[in-house]
């Protein structure tokens, strides 16, 4: 059974072992966190967040949040990387 952990107001995560010898993730972003470039931005943000992380065995959702218009398009790369580091610590 998989476990639900909020990082911060905007993002959460969803994870659970898995019986592969690899780091797997996935993103859920609605169409109300933005349009097509700011949805793209956050997982391009996200996949090079998630690659410096040595995990194994682990299945990862990250879940976006709606937010107010404008939010995740003024979102900055810093707070981003700051949030994904958040969530693997929560995990460990």
């Amino acid at each position: 059974m998989g476990q639900f952990v909020h990082i911060t107001h905007w993002l959460a995560i969803s994870y659970y072992k898995n019986k592969k010898e690899s780091l797997r993730w996935g993103w859920t972003l609605s169409r109300k966190v933005g349009n097509a470039v700011t949805r793209n931005r956050l997982k391009r943000w996200g996949r090079e967040s998630v690659r410096r992380f040595e995990t194994n065995e682990l299945d990862i959702n990250f879940i976006f949040k709606v937010k107010k218009s404008g939010f995740y398009k003024d979102l900055t790369r810093g707070d981003f990387d700051d949030a994904i580091q958040k969530a693997f610590q929560k995990i460990d």
